[in-house]
């Protein structure tokens, strides 16, 4: 696996946005001898009416045709998962990553926040709200710990995650 980042300029739009993708995937192409495929992961839902993104952070994405543009420009499928980062990271490790043999992959991240998901058969396993089995809120300090703001108290992401006292 090869990855490479760009960071995102505060005032980036669609377009730029586009153009970023499109010569990142051109300039990782050099290293891939083989066919690959091309996800991303953003966060938001997908539209029943339009099926377009909405609801995302990025706000620039949302009500856009990304992935028919994506595919239009790099003249091959593109494949767009709308959903958190961790359930984005964990879906796709299962399916093209190294999880990919396995029946059920669950996957962690760690980082300002803590995220994990569980993926079945190739399907994320979803709770209510759209929320992958959200572990991060389980309570890990018996004696309580720390008010997060998910309202509960001793969460992992409370302990683990860097973003405490939220």
């Amino acid at each position: 696996m090869t990855r490479k980042r760009y960071s995102t300029p505060p005032s980036v739009n669609y377009s730029e946005i586009l153009s970023t993708i499109v010569s990142l995937v051109r300039k990782l192409k050099a290293f891939v001898n083989q066919h690959c495929s091309i996800e991303i992961g953003t966060p938001g839902t997908i539209s029943s009416i339009d099926g377009m993104p909405h609801n995302s952070n990025t706000t620039f994405l949302n009500r856009q045709p990304i992935s028919s543009d994506l595919e239009l420009e790099l003249g091959r499928p593109i494949r767009i998962e709308i959903e958190n980062d961790a359930n984005c990271f964990i879906l796709f490790e299962a399916i093209d990553g190294d999880g990919c043999d396995n029946k059920t992959v669950f996957s962690v991240i760690l980082g300002t926040g803590v995220g994990g998901g569980i993926v079945h058969r190739q399907k994320l396993l979803k709770r209510r709200l759209h929320i992958s089995r959200e572990w991060s809120h389980n309570e890990l300090e018996i004696d309580g710990g720390p008010l997060y703001y998910c309202g509960q108290y001793g969460c992992v992401e409370t302990s683990v995650g860097t973003r405490v006292g939220i």
